[in-house]
């Protein structure tokens, strides 16, 4: 054991490098972009393999280096192949140098070249497995069948806050001069956090116009870019928020030729920011114009209901007229005849008015001595009754009234008490007295005198 060699910790480090410098001094490798950093003119990320549940950790994880001229190149064959630039989340196909660091006893790779075919078709694998997924929930064609109000002033914007896309869209809707109300929710376009960030702005916005007080169209718009630029609009996040909202959702995305997922699954997808709005501009002009011809055909049809009633109410009129005129000859001969009959009428029954009032004076001037003379025997005999129920014959032959001093005839002596004034009445005179006491007394049969008086 003592005759083994032993490596001092910096000649192991050294070997390691020259044997791996050896070994894989040319490799390709593939893996997933994670935590890239841009300093100065170099890179450096880590290459990761995800594992197949997003919630564990990678699978394994390369440091990865990129360099001065090596980073033009790769540059140079990213842009002519238009992937654009390598950011978090992109598939990459690299070529390098494995590195073994001893100082730090680091294990990297130097990176010298980049595959873009292999990011262009990671890129469009992972576009059509999400449109596969799509058409198999059938979430396809969902927002497509949405109904655009005719006015759609009331635009919900996602977009990133100043940028291009966003002056361009609202710059084309301010040439034309309608009452638009722009709701903008800022989000980022590109890069790893855009997908969800895109989604979520689209959510809050379809809440909005649920609750009535937001916004009757969302667009989405984004200028122009390269095809590792625009990846975001192809993820599932993006897509699955445009199926499942309650809102249409328009596009406009700068695509030079292919269209994204979210265009597919929009409800109408558009070119560019400027050519989204223009649509809702044309879409305003279109209805300001259906207006106009509604209102020009009211107008028309107005006018001609009135001539017609013109016309009508002339002909009736004319009716009218006649039917007035005959009306009157009609009514002035039956007038006529009737003040003829009135007038026999009236001279016949004058003559038996006449008779009449003649048979009547003649009966009165037989009835009247005799009625005269049968009224005064009524008379008479009602003269003898009121003089034999006079009350002065009766105080003449001895009689007496005596009242109470009110006035009341005292007819019984339950009338009276003790202490009262009564007042007798006589022929010549009354006298006033008070009563002491009052003493029942059996009543007697009424005499001849007191018969005639009551």
């Amino acid at each position: 054991m003592l005759d083994q060699h032993t490596y001092l910790v910096s000649e192991l480090g050294r070997d390691i490098a020259v044997a791996l410098g050896h070994q894989f001094d040319d490799v390709w490798i593939s893996g997933t972009i994670q935590g890239l950093n841009r300093s100065r003119n170099n890179v450096y990320f880590d290459l990761i393999e995800p594992d197949d549940d997003p919630s564990k950790p990678a699978r394994a994880q390369l440091s990865i280096s990129l360099f001065g001229s090596n980073k033009n190149l790769v540059n140079k064959l990213l842009k002519r192949a238009n992937v654009g630039r390598i950011h978090d989340g992109m598939q990459v196909r690299i070529r390098g140098v494995v590195d073994f660091y001893p100082p730090r006893g680091r294990l990297s790779v130097r990176m010298t070249s980049i595959d873009p075919t292999f990011t262009l078709g990671k890129m469009i694998d992972e576009r059509d497995r999400v449109l596969e997924a799509l058409k198999t929930e059938g979430l396809l064609d969902r927002n497509a069948s949405l109904p655009i109000p005719a006015m759609p002033l009331r635009i919900g914007l996602v977009t990133a806050a100043n940028s291009a896309a966003y002056h361009d869209f609202v710059n084309e809707l301010a040439q034309a001069q309608y009452a638009w109300q722009v709701v903008l929710v800022d989000s980022l376009v590109q890069g790893p956090e855009a997908p969800s960030g895109v989604a979520r702005a689209i959510r809050t916005l379809d809440r909005l116009a649920l609750e009535d007080r937001g916004v009757d169209v969302i667009a989405v718009v984004r200028g122009g870019g390269s095809k590792g630029d625009l990846v975001a609009f192809d993820h599932e996040l993006i897509a699955r928020a445009i199926a499942q909202v309650a809102t249409p959702v328009l596009t406009g995305i700068g695509h030079d030729i292919n269209s994204s997922v979210a265009d597919v699954v929009a409800h109408t997808a558009y070119k560019t920011p400027t050519a989204c709005a223009a649509a809702l501009v044309d879409a305003a002009r279109l209805f300001d114009a259906m207006l106009l011809h509604q209102w020009v055909q009211i107008r028309q049809s107005a006018e001609q209901q009135l001539a017609d009633a013109d016309t009508q109410l002339e002909r009736q009129a004319g009716h009218v007229a006649l039917l007035a005129r005959s009306t009157l000859d009609n009514n002035e001969h039956r007038l006529l005849l009737a003040v003829e009959r009135i007038l026999r009428l009236s001279a016949s029954s004058i003559r038996s008015a006449t008779h009449l009032v003649d048979d009547t004076q003649r009966r009165l001037a037989r009835e009247a001595p005799r009625q005269l003379t049968l009224a005064e025997q009524r008379v008479s005999t009602i003269a003898s009754q009121v003089s034999a129920y006079d009350p002065a014959r009766a105080l003449a032959r001895g009689w007496s009234i005596t009242t109470t001093e009110s006035g009341q005839v005292v007819r019984s002596i339950t009338m009276v008490k003790p202490g009262e004034s009564l007042v007798t009445r006589l022929h010549d005179g009354t006298v006033t007295s008070t009563v002491t006491t009052t003493e029942v007394t059996p009543t007697e049969p009424l005499t001849e005198e007191d018969t005639e008086f009551l």
